[in-house]
């Protein structure tokens, strides 16, 4: 590998690092707004968005946990989940993001196990 091709390699991977703070943002605030009654539709077709993209992109830039997260969390939207179990997935993915960005996750929240978040998420 060249040092050129490296250097668009490192910028790109820099890129998607921020667009991960960006869909971590984003989906967050879907979460809280489904935990305070917003609309399903809406915050469904939002996530599934999100959830592909990072899916897609995630393992190519390196983070594969991203990736698997996000897969799973969109196989789950397309399957009309509950309103509960679509937060449960969202918050995973949040956490599986903060993670990835190295960002401390808050005491309060308990980060799930991509593993176990995904194998809850294929299975409902």
């Amino acid at each position: 590998m060249t040092d050129a091709f490296q250097k668009r390699l490192d910028l790109l991977r820099d890129r998607f690092r921020g667009r991960m703070a960006t869909e971590q943002v984003a989906l967050q605030n879907i979460v809280n707004d489904l935990e305070r009654g917003g609309s399903m539709d809406q915050s469904q077709e939002e996530i599934r968005r999100i959830a592909h993209g990072l899916a897609g992109a995630g393992g190519t830039f390196g983070f594969a946990g991203v990736s698997t997260c996000a897969a799973a969390l969109e196989e789950y939207v397309l399957a009309a989940p509950q309103t509960a179990e679509l937060v449960e997935g969202g918050r995973t993915l949040v956490h599986e993001l903060e993670r990835a960005l190295g960002w401390p996750a808050p005491a309060t929240l308990q980060t799930l196990s991509i593993h176990s978040a995904a194998n809850r998420l294929s299975k409902a």
